[in-house]
């Protein structure tokens, strides 16, 4: 696999207040840098996400709504997809050249999906730790409401920190979609003093965008609310993987990495 190297990045230079996610107005110039890049590459993503597009309009309804054990097969089946989305989606938001400059192979794409296993587990360590904790607590017994309220706390806490902690590591991810070699220590150091807010600006559009969507599709009849959902979830993906190739060049930069 040959490495971008220190190949630059596609998009406008900006100022260091929006580098550094430095307040709420920065974090919106970073939503208006992730539309502008959409548009401007809207062309070479039609192409580059077409046939993984394709397969997932076909494949993420059943692994919705199919039965056992259909749909366990229809969600793995969908895994090679979304691997190959993300990392296309990497490339056309930050390289200048994306057919000459991306890195060649399918070596990337292992990277890729090891690294995101890798940030699974560290988002989910914290659930794990204390839900176990709270089950112990717990021993099977009923609960009077002030210690169902601490346990709720933990719950809450467990949430937030695997939400703050897979914020974090994803800066690796476009990394390896690149085929650039830093290690997971580098890429989160390079959101030091920003990861509430990098978790805030990440996961803000997605989620509310999911709302929306479950909001539209409640009318409909229930058998194909999931299959409807999990179409509007294709786009809202590319969406969320934009914003962290964005949020990814401008930490980078700020941190002096070329």
């Amino acid at each position: 696999m040959r490495s971008t190297g220190r190949s630059r990045f596609a998009g406008p230079p900006v100022n260091a207040g929006v580098r550094q996610l430095k307040n709420v107005r920065a974090i919106f110039l970073t939503y208006a840098l992730t539309i502008e890049a959409l548009k401007e590459r809207r062309h070479g993503l039609y192409q580059a996400l077409f046939y993984p597009g394709l397969a997932l309009v076909f494949l993420s309804p059943i692994s919705e709504a199919a039965s056992f054990p259909f749909n366990i097969l229809a969600f793995m089946a969908s895994m090679p997809p979304y691997i190959v989305l993300a990392v296309r989606v990497h490339e056309q938001i930050l390289l200048v050249d994306p057919i000459n400059e991306r890195a060649r192979g399918n070596a990337k794409y292992w990277l890729y999906a090891f690294a995101a296993l890798i940030v699974g587990l560290i988002s989910v360590c914290p659930m794990l730790i204390l839900a176990g904790t709270s089950f112990v607590a717990a021993g099977g017994a009923k609960f009077p409401e002030p210690a169902f309220f601490v346990l709720s706390l933990i719950f809450a806490t467990g949430v937030a920190s695997s939400l703050y902690l897979s914020s974090r590591a994803s800066l690796i991810l476009p990394e390896r979609a690149l085929g650039r070699p830093a290690s997971l220590s580098e890429a989160w150091d390079w959101s030091s003093h920003n990861g509430w807010k990098l978790a805030g600006a990440l996961l803000a559009p997605p989620m509310a965008l999911g709302i929306l969507v479950q909001l539209l599709v409640s009318p409909l009849p229930e058998r194909i609310q999931d299959s409807v959902s999990a179409l509007f979830g294709i786009p809202i993906t590319i969406l969320g993987v934009a914003l962290l190739s964005v949020a990814y060049r401008q930490l980078r930069a700020r941190n002096g990495v070329a």
